[in-house]
């Protein structure tokens, strides 16, 4: 079966936040790291959600691909996760560097947020 394409930005962030999700939960992780790293995801989407939607960090990459005259397909929704994921580890390595930690992960030590750092670090790839 062939996936709609995505005729705006509201639904290619809605699916790249559904794979994220699934990337997580498909993932071989410790169950405890699994909720942990999907509550980090929620966080991240809530807070997104909050922002105007054109400032959203999928946003330029749905535009240049419209821009371009093609499909905002399955294909970018891949490219996409990967790029949010490996944001949020780097957010989350530099919030264990600077001692901010926010979120699901202000009440965990550092070693087990840099842990899911680089876990969000491989699963990008």
């Amino acid at each position: 079966m062939i996936a709609p394409a995505h005729a705006s930005l509201q639904s290619y962030v809605d699916a790249v936040e559904v794979l994220i999700e699934r990337t997580i939960e498909d993932a071989a992780l410790e169950p405890d790291q699994a909720a942990l790293l999907l509550d980090g995801v929620r966080f991240k989407a809530r807070r997104a959600a909050r922002k105007p939607l054109w400032s959203h960090l999928l946003a330029p990459v749905y535009l240049t691909i419209r821009a371009h005259g093609l499909e905002v397909d399955e294909d970018a929704e891949v490219i996409g996760a990967g790029l949010v994921i490996f944001y949020f580890s780097q957010d989350l390595f530099d919030c264990v560097q600077d001692d901010e930690l926010e979120g699901p992960y202000r009440n965990v030590r550092p070693e087990l947020a840099l842990n899911c750092a680089i876990t969000l670090l491989v699963l990008a790839q």
